[in-house]
């Protein structure tokens, strides 16, 4: 049987076919029952036959078979063409939609903020440790948590009540970062909020001794972003100069605008 067309489906889908079970392919209902074909289909990938055995693929603990042929068009599972692919993919069951590939990202502490201040006009390094000052000559300080120094991120210096801000506009869906105390001296918690467009969208304090923490913020929409951080339950008068939070490889994801 020629192979006129190639379809990408899920394993549950093949599953269902193999139990006759009641499928639809792009919104049309077919019988409960189908005749198909399991005939093994052979997979090369740049040269290299990469054929599953049996032809049978794992799909994330299913056993389903990796291909099968229906009305001279061939079906294989989604996951088994982006593997032979090496290519990552998700599902996000809120959009409905089928991620393929690596979403584009970028760093926002590759971005200059557009408003800072701690009362001092100084106190936020990013990256490579650049200190944005107003006034004078920028100087630079290394990123260290756990003995490892980071060249992406964002270090507040907490000491004095500190707010940054950075703008969006609206182009990102999720903001993702480590958050940890830097290896320089402490003595008290801090805490940091982070806020889109003026509504409060996270906060949290860490202590000394406190682990690092992988956070994911959605900020889907967010125009402007804020960062606020201060000494846990520190007087307005009682600072202590010296302290940073490192928000560490602070990654923004690209908003993807989906077809109606």
């Amino acid at each position: 049987m020629g192979i006129k067309r190639l379809f990408l489906i899920s394993g549950r889908f093949l599953a269902g076919l193999a139990i006759g079970a009641s499928v639809s392919i792009g919104g049309i209902a077919l019988a409960e029952s189908i005749q198909v074909t399991f005939a093994p289909v052979h997979f090369v990938v740049k040269g290299v036959d990469q054929t599953p055995i049996n032809n049978t693929y794992n799909n994330n603990g299913t056993l389903v078979p990796a291909s099968l042929i229906y009305n001279g068009n061939t079906y294989i599972p989604i996951h088994f063409a982006a593997d032979l692919l090496h290519m990552p993919i998700a599902w996000d069951s809120s959009l409905k939609a089928i991620f393929i590939g690596k979403q584009p990202t970028e760093y926002l502490s590759d971005q200059s903020p557009t408003y800072f201040n701690n009362g001092l006009g100084d106190g936020i390094m990013q990256n490579n440790g650049l200190n944005y000052k107003k006034g004078s000559t920028p100087v630079y300080f290394k990123m260290h948590v756990a003995g490892k120094e980071y060249d992406k991120g964002i270090a507040l210096e907490t000491g004095v009540p500190i707010t940054v801000r950075y703008a969006l506009h609206g182009q990102y869906s999720k903001l993702s970062f480590v958050y940890a105390l830097d290896d320089s001296e402490h003595h008290q918690g801090e805490t940091i909020k982070l806020f889109g467009d003026g509504k409060k969208l996270w906060e949290a304090t860490i202590a000394p001794g406190d682990l690092p923490k992988v956070v994911n913020i959605d900020v889907t929409g967010v125009k402007e972003l804020e960062m606020q951080g201060s000494i846990a339950d520190t007087p307005t008068n009682d600072y202590l100069y010296g302290n940073f939070t490192d928000i560490l490889d602070p990654i923004l994801t690209k908003a993807i605008h989906l077809k109606p």
